[in-house]
């Protein structure tokens, strides 16, 4: 069984409200919430370390990593239970000098700067083993890695350098960013000392056009990109994030930070008192369907043909509700009981967790359903209620590749082009299939660049019950293999 991305919960699931005669049934399924997150507050508040002071930086890599710091020591953050745990002992410093920036692109690309004087190495990347830091022959002010290990940074005369493929280079440009959010070595993307957002086409920056309408700040992490995706903090602490799925408009988030790191499902922010926060961009919804006929055998009863059988199905999350508030939504089938045959009746509702945090608490009420509905007689009364089911979350990791055919169809947009390939799971045996099934990847324009890709693909995924299907939503994908194949990966298996 492999227990991916920190977490995996299962919930009790009892039965739906079956009997002889309606029958009520739950389908989830997850949802893009940031429409909802510019009235509703989306910003769920993590506890800083319980032996530590407020947390001064974290960092989010695609496959759900998280590292952060505090003004003693780096924690690494398990989404949950929601639990810090210091690093160990050869981590907490970098060559001897306190750890004063950390930048994660993946579990097994982190970087961190010291704080070496002027003169020396001070920037490090964990090691293959995950045990110690490696220390990089450049002295950078500022610097983010990205999943595939691509460096970034600036060095204190405002140079740009940049490790790609096993190298150290210096971009050329007389435009260098004051901040840098590294997807890969053919995205990365940049914040110009004015606050214009801007991306590295391999000569130079390119500012992203169209401009938002707000200014971004220049602080420390205060962009946050991938493969798909911008999450930026403005000049007074709003929060915005574009995605290049949607309309190309960048979206407003309730509340404010000074730092933004990670993206979907595993987007959080920080602010200047150190408060750190998930930001719930995808939830749980869930439809509700409710059918059947009443068995009222005509030939041994007689029906009043006045009597009315009422079926409601309700969609409906716990504790403060979904978007429709506690009560939830309803359907209402009305169906008179008159002969020959039982009128048939059907009723389907849907409602938005928009309240709820899958990734850090998904037991809370607001994730979880409340009723489904019932079936009332106008003469009998009740006559039958709908039982109410619990959620599954957990967070899954598959490995995907393309061989280099087809060839991916390709469009071009504010983010710049991307394409969509067609894939195979790349798993072990014991693994197969994996919750997360991949068919297609979206992912930037490698078109001439590479004949054999490998992506590793996150997901936040739901069900109602052991053994049934997970549905996933709209995975982040990150290339972790490019023109080279990788061994097959334990992928998320828990059917």
């Amino acid at each position: 069984m492999r227990k991916a991305l920190g977490f995996f919960l299962l919930l009790s699931f009892p039965l739906f409200g079956q009997g002889p005669g309606y029958t009520w049934s739950v389908v989830p399924s997850l949802v893009d919430n940031t429409p909802n997150c510019a009235t509703f507050n989306c910003l769920t508040a993590i506890a800083p370390p319980a032996s530590g002071g407020p947390i001064t930086e974290i960092k989010a890599g695609y496959d759900g990593t998280i590292y952060a710091l505090d003004n003693q020591n780096p924690y690494t953050f398990a989404a949950s239970p929601g639990t810090w745990t210091e690093v160990p002992s050869a981590l907490q410093t970098a060559g001897g000098n306190p750890i004063t920036h950390i930048s994660v692109g993946s579990a097994s690309q982190v970087l961190a700067l010291s704080s070496a004087p002027l003169g020396t190495s001070n920037v490090f990347t964990l090691n293959a083993a995950g045990t110690a830091w490696t220390a990089q022959p450049e002295h950078l002010s500022t610097a983010e890695i990205g999943a595939d290990g691509t460096i970034v940074g600036t060095d204190p005369h405002h140079d740009t350098y940049a490790y790609i493929n096993g190298a150290w280079t210096e971009l050329s440009t007389t435009d260098t960013p004051s901040i840098y959010a590294v997807v890969n070595a053919n995205m990365i993307w940049g914040v110009s000392r004015t606050g214009a957002i801007e991306s590295w086409n391999g000569a130079g920056w390119t500012a992203l056009s169209p401009a938002p309408s707000f200014t971004t700040s220049q602080a420390v992490d205060a962009l946050a990109a991938g493969e798909n995706y911008l999450a930026a903090i403005d000049t007074s602490g709003g929060i915005h994030v574009l995605n290049s799925a949607g309309s190309g408009v960048w979206s407003t988030i309730s509340g404010t930070a000074s730092s933004i790191t990670g993206g979907g499902a595993f987007l959080f922010t920080d602010n200047s008192s150190g408060a750190v926060s998930h930001v719930n961009l995808v939830v749980p919804a869930i439809e509700v369907s409710a059918s059947g006929q009443w068995p009222c055998p005509f030939s041994v009863y007689t029906c009043d043909a006045s009597a009315v059988h009422t079926l409601t199905a309700t969609a409906q999350f716990g504790g403060k509700g979904g978007l429709h508030g506690p009560g939830g939504i309803s359907a209402v089938a009305s169906t008179f009981m008159v002969g020959p045959t039982n009128p048939l009746a059907t009723a389907n509702a849907f409602e938005t967790a928009v309240l709820c945090d899958p990734l850090t608490n998904p037991t809370a009420p607001e994730c979880q359903p409340g009723g489904t509905g019932d079936a009332t007689c106008s003469e009998a009364g009740l006559l039958q209620s709908g039982g109410i089911p619990s959620l599954q979350f957990e967070g899954a990791l598959t490995q995907a590749f393309w061989l280099g055919t087809p060839a991916p169809a390709c469009s071009t947009g504010i983010l710049g082009t991307k394409c969509i390939y067609a894939v195979r799971n790349d798993c072990t045996a014991a693994t197969t299939p994996p919750d997360l099934s991949m068919a297609f990847v979206n992912s930037g324009n490698y078109v001439g660049i590479a004949t054999y890709i490998t992506w590793m693909n996150a997901a936040l995924c739901v069900r109602t019950n052991a053994g049934g299907p997970w549905a996933c939503f709209l995975p982040l994908s990150f290339i972790n293999g490019m023109n080279v194949a990788l061994p097959q990966y334990s992928c998320t298996y828990n059917p």
